[in-house]
């Protein structure tokens, strides 16, 4: 029930973006424990409208470490959704250097931004003495 739900609105959010044309997206994954001990990751990426485009869930066994999960889950989302044509202009993502190298390399006809409140954080986390 839960799965057909899902394949409908999914269907009906990637109607909508192929109609529209190229895409902005925004892009984030949630591990299930902080640090580097994880053994979940679901990497979610979303239109402008908060409507999830594609997302899917990495298990620790199917990378080299939990750092990795991020990335493996932002690329099987990239694929997913090239499988399905849809053209991404801009994807928007934390400050995360796997994904940041991987668009760069591998996807360099994506505008690659980095979110505010992401690029915030990491900014404050870097450089605390020059922000008092």
């Amino acid at each position: 029930m839960v799965h057909k739900a899902w394949k409908q609105e999914r269907s009906s959010v990637l109607d909508e973006v192929n109609r529209k044309g190229p895409v902005n997206l925004i892009g984030d994954g949630r591990c299930d424990s902080p640090g580097h001990n994880a053994k979940y990751c679901t990497y979610t990426m979303m239109t402008d409208e908060g409507k999830v485009a594609a997302f899917n869930v990495v298990q620790i066994t199917e990378v080299t470490s939990s750092n990795v999960m991020k990335k493996e889950g932002f690329k099987r989302c990239i694929h997913d959704l090239a499988r399905e044509e849809v053209t991404i202009k801009r994807s928007a993502t934390d400050h995360h250097t796997f994904i940041s190298s991987s668009i760069k390399k591998d996807h360099g006809e994506i505008d690659h931004q980095h979110d505010a409140w992401h690029l915030s954080k990491w900014v404050i986390k870097n450089f605390p003495r020059r922000l008092k």
